[in-house]
């Protein structure tokens, strides 16, 4: 059973690129995880993987090695969407540097939190570059305690 990392994402952009994105977090087909982001949608996985290469694959494409889940949006206007979901392990650095790739207008700002092994992290993304800051993670660290204001800022 994995440690659940808790992410919040948030985009700002144009319009229309941000309908993409939405079109990502509210996959219609079948099977999808309501509230979820389908990481497959950003960075499709190819049909010939063996079982065996399936999580090597993920953790490398997508960061993580399965999709995520639990999500919601929690602010949505025409150029600015906040979303919160969570992944397994750690953070979808690998999507947001897709994201990012694929969307150069995009600018992103995220939190990813998984406490139990010590993996508190903030992305700010701009141009196709994704820059990645660790705050460690102590209860007592001011630096952490602003990281979580800053968080569950966001979050709400």
């Amino acid at each position: 059973m994995p440690n659940n990392a808790l992410n919040v994402v948030r985009f700002e952009g144009p319009a229309p690129v941000l309908d993409k994105i939405r079109g990502y977090y509210n996959d219609p087909r079948e099977g999808a995880k309501p509230g979820a982001i389908d990481f497959s949608l950003i960075v499709p996985q190819p049909k010939t993987l063996c079982d065996s290469d399936v999580r090597d694959w993920r953790r490398t494409h997508w960061g993580d090695i399965q999709n995520s889940y639990d999500g919601e949006v929690t602010h949505d206007e025409p150029e600015v969407l906040h979303i919160r979901f969570t992944t397994a392990w750690r953070g979808p650095t690998a999507i947001l540097e897709a994201l990012l790739a694929n969307h150069p207008e995009l600018s992103i700002e995220a939190w990813t939190l998984e406490e139990a092994n010590g993996i508190a992290a903030r992305y700010h993304g701009r141009h196709r570059l994704l820059q990645i800051t660790m705050v460690p993670v102590d209860q007592r660290d001011p630096d952490y305690q602003a990281f979580l204001d800053e968080m569950l800022g966001e979050a709400a």
